[in-house]
């Protein structure tokens, strides 16, 4: 580990000192950046549904990789691993393939038809395949069910207002065919719901407007044809690539861009993958001399795949990490500032003093623009976690984006300007990282070499999973009601607040300004003590 990474800096004389060595940076790095080209890669990965391991993936892969080739970076490598949830790096499991070949809904009696190939976020991730040729089912509602009522034949409509997260697992549990709801939906657009791996449902999101109609063809006693055909064979890919330091067996500067969700999710990530391509582009073309750091690109899935990255790599040590996730947010159109999110318990420093610097720089040199941007406080839900114990992380990210895990994420809604923020700071930051000579950050020749048995990156969801059935929904229902919650019980799972439950209790009301007794503090605490995550579990 780099000595004093937890010791906190002079934010305000190390700010300007900071900005003042990375000014010249910044403004070589915006006339460089190349905002029209990263737009284009947008567009090209937005036209593919970039599920965990499936076909549209590996064709996002393919294409990081010949533009990491085009753009002059070292090793290029396009690494591919299994995906049927059996391997594990850490307790993070591989994904199970999934590419939807079929997704279609329809009716004779009235022409009306969803089909998944027209409206992206149709179909529930991890759908079941019907029959070949697909099946006739009769609609029946929710708020009709009867316990006694076979559904196996049955198409079950959950409008919003009886929307749930449990309801698939419920529904999956009295036999029921599958189900349609638009309790996902935003502001009109179809919005992401997950089922599990091994779901025998298969579920439809769609807009409120869809589910009217259907309600209505439900009213006259109207049926639907649905067919569903899953292709399974596919598998996860990683692209990674170099540009090698002056002296071989450097310490290393991880710059990470999750390439996984469902089409278009242009901001979330297809902006954060274009975005290190640009970055990628414009590091290249310094001098290998300069570099006393290894600069290491990585496009994967969403953690599983930078824990297999992380886990699997032959590499002389991870210095700083530096994690870019919905980056092209248009701030002319919403006030939704670029975060420097960190990680918790001051893990972060100095790397995050010096992005405040480099965002500083970079939207004082833009400011003819609107936009601003902030530090943001740890969330626990990106890339950037995975390196908490390991060395200072940080992402660059929107925290706010109406449009997220929905349709509507698309490219006509992200910003040039802000891209050219994103790619200007990370090159900055990277140089600034990789070149102590620019006297920006302190020298990180100590990072060493760490065995995967040595880190702590445990998997959120893999602890929710472990939780009895009904401690999970109590947790999962807290999570969706208030984010600080969802927060909490990401630190928690971390250990990133301590072996001990009630100081890291404690600890997590005062980190998240949560009143002292909250009851919800003292369940999340509770379900993680009932599986032994803590040390002084019962």
């Amino acid at each position: 580990m780099i000595p004093g990474v937890s010791r906190v800096v002079n934010m305000r004389k190390g700010l300007q000192t900071a900005r003042h060595r990375l000014a010249p940076l910044v403004g070589e790095a915006l006339t460089q950046v190349d905002a029209e080209a990263a737009l284009a890669d947008i567009i090209e990965l937005a036209a593919l549904d970039r599920y965990q391991a499936s076909v549209g993936i590996n064709r996002a892969a393919l294409h990081v990789a010949d533009r990491a080739r085009s753009v002059g970076l070292h090793d290029v490598s396009l690494t591919t691993f299994e995906a049927d949830g059996q391997a594990h790096w850490w307790d993070f499991a591989a994904p199970v393939a999934w590419t939807p070949t079929v997704a279609r809904l329809q009716t004779a009696s009235c022409g009306f038809e969803l089909d998944h190939a027209v409206s992206p976020f149709l179909l529930a991730t991890h759908s079941a395949s019907t029959a070949r040729g697909g099946r006739t089912l009769r609609l029946v509602t929710e708020s009709t069910l009867r316990t006694d009522d076979a559904l196996h034949d049955a198409l079950v409509l959950v409008p919003s207002r009886d929307w749930r997260r449990t309801a698939p697992v419920e529904l999956e549990s009295l036999g029921a065919a599958g189900f349609a709801t638009d309790g996902n939906s935003r502001q009109g657009a179809t919005g992401r719901i997950e089922l599990a791996p091994e779901s025998s449902l298969f579920g439809f999101s769609v807009s409120p407007q869809t589910m009217s109609t259907l309600l209505s063809l439900h009213d006259v006693g109207g049926s639907v044809h649905v067919d569903v055909q899953v292709d399974r064979r596919s598998r996860m890919p990683i692209v990674t690539a170099m540009l090698p330091a002056k002296v071989s067996g450097a310490p290393e500067v991880w710059l990470i861009a999750h390439l996984c969700h469902p089409r278009p999710s242009a901001n979330d990530n297809a902006s954060g993958v274009a975005a290190l391509i640009g970055t990628a582009d414009i590091l290249a073309r310094q001098r290998r001399e300069m570099r006393e750091l290894a600069l290491r690109f990585v496009w994967a899935p969403e953690f599983c795949g930078t824990a297999a990255a992380l886990h699997g790599t032959v590499s002389p040590g991870v210095a700083f990490a530096v994690n870019l996730d919905m980056v092209g947010q248009d701030q002319a159109t919403r006030d939704s500032p670029l975060c420097v999110e960190v990680n918790p318990a001051g893990t972060s420093e100095p790397l995050a003093a010096l992005a405040d610097a480099a965002l500083a720089e970079v939207f004082e040199q833009t400011s003819d623009a609107p936009g601003r941007w902030t530090r943001r406080a740890p969330t626990g839900t990106s890339d950037h976690a995975l390196f908490a114990t390991l060395c200072p992380a940080i992402a660059l990210c929107h925290g706010s984006d109406p449009h997220n895990h929905s349709s509507a994420d698309t490219a006509e809604k992200l910003s040039l300007v802000e891209l050219r923020r994103a790619m200007a700071a990370t090159v900055a930051i990277s140089r600034a990282l990789a070149e102590p000579a620019i006297g920006a950050i302190p020298r990180a020749r100590d990072a060493r070499p760490v065995s995967p048995d040595e880190l702590r990156v445990p998997n959120v969801r893999g602890a929710l999973a472990a939780l009895a059935g009904n401690v999970r929904c109590e947790v999962e229902r807290l999570a969706f009601d208030e984010q600080r919650y969802a927060l909490l019980f990401n630190l928690l799972v971390r250990s990133l607040l301590g072996q001990n439950s009630e100081l890291a209790a404690t600890e997590a009301s005062r980190e998240l300004e949560l009143k002292q007794g909250d009851p919800a503090v003292a369940t999340l605490v509770e379900s993680l003590r009932s599986v032994g995550h803590f040390g002084d579990a019962r």
